[in-house]
């Protein structure tokens, strides 16, 4: 009996420390999962829109660049890394959950053992196809055992707006569509209007009085956050005529919502850039 406890005793100690490893790396795969969905969905959401960069998203890069800007905005970190979106990628899967985590989970070298291979952004059909492959080994493991692969993976379309129906079109010649501001008084017809595409520059705030925005106003303190002790800088509207404190502040965001033109003349006025 002693011979056999001496035997089996430490292989029934193995199988359950190789249990609690197996479990690690299921909690491992898991994370990874969420994490590179977490990826995945901003290229997904900003794709489109780094694929057609315009000047404000150089423009801020190159800010960045020079030491002008404290940080990158979601979309000119995304614009500034997509030539390499597999270090991108890579980058914000360790920033997510942590580097000294992953080196210690089961990956069999860390997080070097992250791969994507065959990882495809903007690819064929606008998708994203993010492929995450890793080597894992238990925590306890006999000498030359060999780890095995595990993998993750995230697939979606890019989202390039909504598709319109040929039913909906013919509609649109009769009823067209305008878009409508949250507690706004002007609906707009088209979403290129510039009251739609805010744009926000840095001033000094001491010098907020000496700018005009294109129409030759001045900016006058906004009502939501323009109150209390003033920073450094102030946030220019470049076609608005506030300036704000915060870049959260409600007056500088511009979301819309389409609705029929019979609807919207109801309590609305056209905009004066885009209405005639």
């Amino acid at each position: 009996m002693t011979v056999e406890a001496s035997i089996v005793l430490p292989l029934f100690l193995l199988f359950f420390l190789n249990l609690s490893s197996g479990l690690e790396m299921i909690r491992l795969h898991g994370h990874l999962e969420m994490s590179l969905w977490k990826v995945g969905r901003d290229l997904s959401l900003y794709g489109p829109m780094v694929a057609e960069a315009g000047s404000g998203i150089l423009e801020e890069l190159a800010a960045q660049e020079e030491g002008n800007a404290p940080e990158l905005t979601e979309l000119g970190e995304i614009a500034g890394s997509m030539a390499l979106s597999y270090t991108y990628v890579k980058g914000r899967l360790v920033a997510d959950l942590g580097k000294p985590y992953l080196e210690a989970s089961p990956l069999v070298s860390g997080t070097t053992g992250l791969h994507f291979w065959d990882t495809r952004i903007l690819g064929a059909g606008d998708c994203v196809d993010l492929v995450l492959s890793y080597p894992v080994r238990p925590e306890f493991y006999f000498p030359g055992q060999q780890g095995f692969l595990m993998a993750n993976r995230y697939y979606a379309h890019m989202w390039n707006g909504y598709e319109i129906s040929a039913d909906r079109k013919e509609e649109d010649t009769e009823d067209p569509y305008v878009y409508i501001c949250e507690d706004s008084e002007v609906y707009h017809v088209t979403t290129s209007c510039t009251n739609l595409t805010l744009r926000v520059r840095e001033v000094p705030i001491g010098k907020v009085g000496d700018y005009r925005n294109p129409d030759g106003k001045i900016y006058h303190a906004c009502e939501y956050c323009a109150f209390g002790p003033p920073p450094g800088e102030a946030l220019l509207g470049v076609y608005g005529e506030k300036y704000h404190y915060r870049r959260d502040c409600q007056g500088l965001k511009r979301s819309y919502t389409a609705v029929p033109l019979s609807e919207a003349v109801r309590d609305h006025r056209p905009c004066s850039r885009c209405g005639g």
